[in-house]
C-alpha cells in the first residue's frame, strides 16, 4: 500500500511590535513636519495620521482637526467618527459665539447669515451684532443687529459692544476723533494739533527720522536655518502691528514701556542699524541726546549716550564698535579668595544682576542671575560656582534642539509666555560692605558680545559690536498670522566679556 501522509502548515504572522513614524521631528511639535497625505493630521495619542472627519480641516498645528465656517462639533456615538461636524449654514443659522450651537439671525434688526464666515453680519455700519441679552442669556429670536448709541461705533474686536473715538485737542475745547468705517479706527479732524493716529504718526515718525514704514518695516530674515533652509524671510506681524504705536508713544509721551518696547523691536533684529526699528530707537536717543541718566560730575564718564527714556543698548553709540570697554579697569569691587562670608568689605563671589523686561516693555526689575542663563543643567552645588572669583568653570553639553528650546523657554520667557530682555550687571561695592535692605546698590554695565549679530561673526576680536539687551530666545517676531505657530524662531546667541552665556537656534534680521 502507498501511504500518503498530508502535512498542513499554518502559515503565523511574522511578530512585529515596532512602529513606523511619519514625518521629521527632530526639533519638537511646534517644527513637526505635516503628515504627507492631504487631509490627514498627526494623532499624537497613537504617533499615526489619520483622516480628518467630514466637515473639518488639519488644525495649523497639525495634530488635529477642527471644523471649518458654518459648522461646529458635536459628539459621536463613542466609536468612529468621535465627533461630526454640524453644519448650522446648511439650515440657514449660524454657529454660536461659543461654537456649542446655532442661532439664528434676527432679519426684523437687519441681521443676515454671511455664508463666508458662517456669522451674522449688520448691514449699517454703526450697528454691533449682539448673541447674548443683559442677563448673559442667548436672545429669543438669534442674534441682533443694535445700534451703538451716537458718537459711539462697534468695537472692531470685542463682539457685542460699542466703543467711541477719544477726545483730543485743548482742554478748553476738545474735538472727538472721527471714526474711519473701512479701517474700523478713530482718525484725526483736519486741524487739531496734539491728535496722533496711525497715519499721523507714520507720517511723522517717516519724515522725522527719514525712515520707511511701509509693510518693510516688518519684514524680518532668520538666518543659520540649518542645513535644509539655510535662511527664512517672515512678515513679522509684531513688527507690523506694534513698530509705529510703541515709537509714537515713545516719543509722543515719553511713554517709558513703550520705549522698551522699541528698544525690544531693535533687539530682535539682531541690532540691524539699517531696520526701521532700530533707526527710530536711535533718532529718538539722539533727539534727546541733551539729558541723560546718570550724568553729572562722578557719574558715567564718558557719557554712553543714555539719554532719558531710553534703555541704553549700544556701547559706543550706534556702530557699537567699542571694544575699550573690555580693557577698562575702573571696577572698584575688591575681590579675595577666601571663604564667602569672610570679609564684610572683600568678596569672594561675584554678583550678576539682571534687568528684566518684558517683550510689550513692562519693567520687571532687578534679580540675581544665579543658575539663570545655564541650558545645560548639573548639580545644584556646581550651577552658580562660575560666580566664585579664581575659579575655573566649563559646563559643556550637546542636546537635540528641541530640549535646547524646551529650556531656554524655561529661562527667556515671562509666565504669560511673553520674550524676556536682560540688561546684564556686576554688583560693584568698591570695597565697601554690603548695606543691608538695600540690594543691589552699585551696579557696573557688563558689555554682551550678540555672536549672532552679523559683525560678530568674523574672527577679529578688534571690530567686536558690544551691546547691553539680549533675549535668550523668541517665538513672537517669527510669526506672519496672528495665532499661528512662528515659521522661525529667534535665538539671542551672547558672550559677556569672554565666557559664553546663552546658545539659540536661529538669527533674526
Amino acid at each position: 500500500f502507498a501511504v500518503v501522509a498530508a502535512f498542513l502548515c499554518v502559515a503565523e504572522a511574522q511578530v512585529k511590535t515596532s512602529i513606523s513614524i511619519e514625518g521629521d521631528w527632530s526639533n519638537g511639535v511646534a517644527a513637526a513636519t505635516k503628515c504627507s497625505a492631504s487631509g490627514k493630521y498627526f494623532d499624537p495619542a497613537g504617533l499615526q495620521c489619520l483622516a480628518c472627519v467630514s466637515g473639518s480641516s488639519v488644525s495649523a498645528a497639525g495634530v488635529s482637526c477642527e471644523c471649518g465656517a458654518g459648522t461646529y462639533a458635536t459628539a459621536g456615538t463613542g466609536v468612529s467618527p468621535y465627533s461630526f461636524c454640524s453644519s448650522c449654514a446648511a439650515v440657514g443659522k449660524a454657529v454660536s459665539w461659543d461654537n456649542t450651537t446655532c442661532v439664528a439671525c434676527d432679519n426684523t434688526t437687519g441681521a443676515t447669515l454671511d455664508s463666508t464666515t458662517g456669522d451674522c453680519v449688520c448691514a449699517n455700519a454703526t450697528a454691533t451684532l449682539v448673541e447674548l441679552g443683559v442677563n448673559g442669556m442667548r436672545l429669543s429670536g438669534g442674534k441682533q443687529c443694535v445700534e451703538c448709541a451716537a458718537p459711539s461705533f462697534p468695537h472692531p474686536t470685542d463682539k457685542g459692544k460699542c466703543f467711541e473715538c477719544p477726545f483730543v485737542g485743548p482742554p478748553a475745547a476738545p474735538v472727538a476723533m472721527n471714526y474711519d468705517a473701512a479701517s474700523k479706527t478713530c482718525k484725526c479732524p483736519a486741524g487739531v494739533a496734539g491728535c496722533f493716529d496711525a497715519d499721523v504718526n507714520r507720517a511723522a515718525l517717516a519724515t522725522k527720522f527719514a525712515v520707511t514704514l511701509d509693510s518693510t518695516r516688518a519684514s524680518l530674515r532668520f538666518y543659520d536655518m540649518g542645513a535644509a533652509l539655510s535662511s527664512v524671510t517672515v512678515e513679522s506681524v509684531a513688527f507690523l502691528d506694534g513698530l509705529i504705536d510703541a515709537a509714537a508713544e515713545c516719543r509722543n509721551y515719553g511713554n517709558r514701556t513703550a520705549c522698551n518696547a522699541l528698544a525690544n523691536l531693535c533687539v530682535l533684529t539682531m541690532y540691524d542699524t539699517t531696520s526701521a526699528a532700530c533707526k527710530l530707537y536711535s533718532g529718538i536717543v539722539e533727539e534727546r541726546k541733551a539729558t541723560e541718566y546718570h550724568s553729572g560730575p562722578g557719574l558715567l564718564n564718558p557719557a554712553v549716550g543714555w539719554s532719558e527714556t531710553m534703555p541704553w543698548l549700544f556701547y559706543g553709540g550706534v556702530t557699537g564698535l567699542s571694544s575699550d570697554y573690555l580693557a577698562r579697569t575702573d571696577m572698584g569691587v575688591v575681590v579675595s579668595f577666601d571663604d564667602p562670608g569672610a570679609s564684610a568689605t572683600e568678596v569672594s563671589t561675584l554678583q550678576f544682576v539682571l534687568s528684566v523686561t518684558t517683550a510689550r516693555g513692562v519693567w520687571l526689575g532687578l534679580r540675581p542671575v544665579g543658575k539663570l542663563l545655564q541650558l545645560c543643567g548639573g548639580r545644584e552645588v556646581d550651577l552658580t560656582q562660575w560666580q566664585r572669583f579664581g575659579t575655573n568653570y566649563f559646563n559643556d553639553c550637546k542636546l537635540p534642539l528641541a530640549e535646547v528650546l524646551d529650556a531656554a523657554r524655561g529661562m527667556g520667557k515671562s509666565s504669560s509666555g511673553e520674550t524676556l530682555f536682560f540688561d546684564l550687571y556686576i554688583q560693584d561695592l568698591a570695597g565697601k560692605a554690603a548695606t543691608p535692605k538695600t540690594w543691589p546698590e552699585s551696579l557696573y554695565p557688563v558689555p554682551i558680545r550678540v555672536s549672532n549679530i552679523a559683525k560678530n561673526k568674523n574672527a577679529a576680536a578688534d571690530d567686536d559690536v558690544l551691546v547691553r539687551r539680549f533675549f535668550i530666545v523668541d517665538e513672537t517676531a517669527g510669526v506672519a498670522v496672528a495665532g499661528a505657530a512662528a515659521a522661525a524662531v529667534g535665538a539671542g546667541a551672547s558672550k559677556s566679556g569672554d565666557d559664553a552665556a546663552a546658545v539659540g537656534a536661529a538669527v533674526a534680521r
